[in-house]
C-alpha cells in the first residue's frame, strides 16, 4: 500500500465507502424480502390446513371418498402445493392429491392442532385434526360460564388432513432476488467508479502534474516549470517549485563556473606534481647510478685492504671506514628502495622455505649489536616452514629487529612464532618505551621518529617501518601492533605457513674457505675504472683469474684474444650511452654459446630499467653490492652453469 500513487489512494478512498455501502443495503434489503417470502410460505400452509380441516368435516364423518377425493384436487390448484392427504382416525388415507404422502401420514399420530409438522430443504408439511363441528359456548357467552364445570367436553376427532408445502417457487423467486440484488449492485458500483474515477483526476492531477515538474527538476532539467491551473493550496505549491527552480539554475552556473576555475587549478596542480615526480623519478634513477658506483668501489677497496693489512691500529682505521660505508650504504638503500616500492618496481620471488636458517642469520646479524647496546636478543628455534620471497621476508623482520634493538634502552628483544591456522604469525618483542594508541599507525609514515619532533641521527632516517608497510602490502603478508606504554611493543607479521620440503644444499661461499673462487676464469666489465679496480682487486684477493673490460666492443676484442673461454661474465648495466650489460650478454652468448652464465650489477633504480633487467632472465645485484652477496651469487651460478669447454 505505501506505493501505491495519490491517483490510486483517492480512487480507493472514494470506491471502498459506496462499495460497503451498496453491499449492505442489498444484503439488508434481500434478506428482509427472503424472509417475507419464507413468512408468507408458512402462514399460507397454515391457513390452507386450517380450511381443508374444516372443509373435510363432514366427509370424514360420513365416509365420503368421492366427496373427500374432490375436495384433495381442488385444493392441489392451489400454488406451491405439492401434495395433500386425508386421512380417517386410524390414520387410513381416505382421499389423496398430488405427492402421496401417505406414507409418512400412517406413521404419525393424530395431530392435537394445526400446524407444521416437519420441514427441509425441498418442502414445508403441515397437520391438522378433522373433528365433529360443534358450537363452543365460550364463542358467543362469557368466559365465566365457558369456564364452569358442567360446560361440555371437546368434540372427538375423526381423523386428519396432511399438506404439503413446495419451496421451488421460493428459492427460485430468492435466487431472482440476489441475482437482481447483485446486478444492481454490480450496476451501481461501476457508476459509483466512474464518478470517482471522474472527481479523483480532478483532484489529482495537479498533484501529480507538480510530481512530474519536481522528478524533472531531479534528473537536473532546471528548466522545467509547473502549470497545473489549478488555485489555492496548489497555487501556491506551483509558485514555489517554480521559485524553487529558478534558484537551483541559478546556483548550478555559479557553481559550473567555480568547478571550471578549481578543475583549471587542479589541472595546473596535477601538471606541477607529475613534473615533479619525473624530477624526482630523473634525480633518483640519477643519484642511484652515480652515488652508488663510488659506493661500490669504496666497499670492495674496504674489503680486499682488510684483508691485507695486518697492523692493528690500520685494521682498526679500515674496519671504521667499512662502518662508515655501511652506514651511508644503508641510509641510501633506504631512500631508493622506498622509490622502487613506490614505484612499483619490486617484484616478490615466493617460495616455500624453512624459517629456522633465516631466525639464524638476524641472530648472527643483530647480536653484535644488541651486545654494544647491553641488550638481550633472543631467537626461539623454531621448524616450522613458510611461503614467501627469502630476501623481502628478511628485510622486513631486519628493519623490525632493528628498529627493536634502537629504539630499546634496557632488557632485550625476542623473536619468535605462534600459530594462526594456516598462517603463522612471527613476533618481534622489546622492551622499550612502547607507542601511544593513536601513534601506531603513524610510526608506519617516512620520516617518523615517535617521541622526536626532530630525528635524531643515531636513530636513523625513520624509514625502517616505511619500507616495513610497503613490503608487507606488496607480499600480503598483514602486521599488527600491540604496545604498552612503559612495557614495550610487539610487532606481529603473518605469514602463509606451509608443510616442510626436503632441503637442498647450499652453495655459498663462507669467510673460512681462503681462495673460494680458485682457478675460475672472471670477465669483468664497467665503464667505471675505480669499480672495475676494485671489484678486480677483490676477487683476486679471494682466488679468481679476472678479465678487464670497460665496454662490450673490449670485453668482446679481450676474448678473442684468450685461448680459454671465461667461466662466467660479470657486468655493469650502463656501459655507456650506446652500450649495456643485456646487451653484451646476448651478444656473448650467440658468440660462445646460451649456456655462458653472466650477472648483471646496477646501480639502476627506474621502474623501467628493472623491468627490463627482471625480463632479461639474468641474475642481478643493485648496488652499492655487498663482497659476501657477490660470492654467494657467483658461487650459485658456477654451480648451476655448465662446465666451459676449451
Amino acid at each position: 500500500m505505501n506505493n501505491w500513487d495519490i491517483r490510486t489512494r483517492v480512487l480507493l478512498a472514494a470506491i471502498i465507502p459506496a462499495t460497503l455501502i451498496a453491499v449492505l443495503l442489498a444484503w439488508y434489503f434481500t434478506r428482509n424480502r427472503i424472509e417475507d417470502l419464507e413468512t408468507s410460505l408458512f402462514s399460507r400452509g397454515n391457513l390452507l390446513i386450517r380450511q381443508l380441516a374444516v372443509a373435510s368435516e363432514y366427509g370424514v364423518f360420513s365416509g365420503n371418498r368421492e366427496r373427500l377425493r374432490q375436495l384433495a384436487d381442488s385444493t392441489m390448484r392451489e400454488t406451491d402445493l405439492s401434495g395433500v392427504a386425508i386421512l380417517d382416525a386410524a390414520g387410513e388415507v381416505l382421499a389423496a392429491s398430488g405427492r402421496m404422502v401417505g406414507d409418512l401420514a400412517n406413521a404419525r399420530p393424530l395431530p392435537v392442532s394445526a400446524g407444521l409438522v416437519s420441514a427441509d430443504r425441498r418442502s414445508l408439511v403441515f397437520s391438522s385434526p378433522v373433528g365433529q363441528f360443534s358450537i363452543s359456548r365460550d364463542d358467543a357467552f362469557d368466559k365465566e360460564v365457558a369456564a364452569s364445570p358442567d360446560s361440555p367436553a371437546p368434540a372427538p376427532v375423526l381423523g386428519s388432513v396432511l399438506v404439503e408445502m413446495s419451496r421451488a417457487e421460493v428459492d427460485a423467486r430468492k435466487r431472482d432476488l440476489v441475482l437482481g440484488a447483485a446486478a444492481i449492485t454490480m450496476m451501481g458500483l461501476l457508476l459509483s467508479g466512474l464518478l470517482a474515477r471522474w472527481l479523483a483526476q480532478g483532484v489529482t492531477n495537479p498533484v501529480l502534474d507538480l510530481a512530474d515538474t519536481v522528478a524533472e527538476i531531479e534528473r537536473g532539467n532546471l528548466s522545467a516549470r509547473a502549470n497545473v491551473r489549478a488555485g489555492g493550496v496548489l497555487k501556491v505549491l506551483e509558485s514555489g517549485i517554480n521559485e524553487m527552480a529558478e534558484s537551483l539554475a541559478e546556483a548550478r552556473d555559479n557553481m559550473e563556473a567555480r568547478v571550471a576555475v578549481a578543475t583549471a587549478e587542479l589541472h595546473r596542480q596535477k601538471d606541477r606534481a607529475e613534473l615533479a615526480n619525473r624530477t624526482k623519478t630523473q634525480f633518483l634513477a640519477a643519484a642511484s647510478h652515480d652515488l652508488r658506483q663510488p659506493l661500490q668501489a669504496l666497499g670492495m677497496f674496504s674489503h680486499a685492504l682488510r684483508r691485507r693489512v695486518t697492523d692493528p691500529a690500520a685494521i682498526e682505521l679500515v674496519e671504521g671506514v667499512g662502518r662508515g660505508v655501511d652506514s651511508l650504504e644503508a641510509v641510501i638503500e633506504a631512500l631508493l628502495d622506498i622509490s622502487k616500492l613506490d614505484a612499483g618496481a619490486v617484484t616478490p620471488r615466493f617460495e616455500e622455505m624453512p624459517l629456522g636458517p633465516l631466525l639464524e642469520n638476524l641472530r648472527e646479524t643483530f647480536r653484535p649489536t644488541a651486545d654494544v647496546n647491553g641488550l638481550d636478543l633472543a631467537i626461539v628455534p623454531t621448524g616450522a616452514w613458510v611461503r614467501s620471497d627469502p630476501l623481502l621476508l628478511m628485510r622486513i623482520l631486519s628493519n623490525l629487529v632493528s628498529n627493536a634493538l634502537r629504539y630499546t634502552a634496557r632488557g632485550g628483544v625476542v623473536v619468535g612464532c605462534r600459530r594462526h591456522g594456516l598462517l603463522l604469525g612471527i613476533e618481534v618483542w622489546d622492551s622499550g618505551r612502547g607507542i601511544e594508541p593513536e601513534k601506531q599507525k603513524e610510526i608506519f609514515r617516512e620520516f617518523i621518529q615517535i617521541g622526536r619532533p626532530e630525528r635524531a641521527r643515531d636513530k636513523g632516517l625513520g624509514l625502517g617501518l616505511a619500507i616495513v608497510d610497503r613490503l608487507c602490502r606488496l607480499l600480503e603478508h598483514p602486521i599488527r601492533v600491540r604496545s604498552s606504554l612503559g612495557k614495550g611493543t610487539v610487532f606481529e607479521l603473518l605469514v602463509p605457513r606451509v608443510a616442510p620440503v626436503a632441503a637442498h644444499p647450499e652453495t655459498a661461499a663462507t669467510e673460512d674457505d681462503p681462495a673460494p673462487l680458485a682457478g675460475r676464469r672472471l670477465l669483468l666489465v664497467d665503464d667505471e675504472r675505480d669499480v672495475l679496480m676494485a671489484l678486480a682487486g677483490y676477487l683476486e684477493l679471494r682466488g679468481a683469474e679476472v678479465i678487464l673490460a670497460s665496454s662490450s666492443r673490449e670485453a668482446e676484442a679481450a676474448l678473442r684474444h684468450e685461448s680459454v673461454q671465461p667461466d662466467l661474465i660479470v657486468t655493469d648495466y650502463r656501459l655507456g650511452s650506446d652500450d649495456d650489460g643485456v646487451s653484451l650478454l646476448n651478444l656473448l652468448r650467440a658468440l660462445y654459446g646460451p649456456t655462458l652464465p653472466g650477472i648483471i650489477l646496477t646501480g639502476e633504480s627506474s621502474p623501467e630499467t628493472l623491468r627490463i633487467l627482471a625480463g632479461s632472465g639474468y641474475p642481478m645485484l643493485s648496488k652499492p653490492v655487498h663482497p659476501q652477496d657477490l660470492e654467494t651469487l657467483i658461487a650459485e651460478v658456477l654451480g648451476a652453469a655448465v662446465e666451459p669447454g676449451v
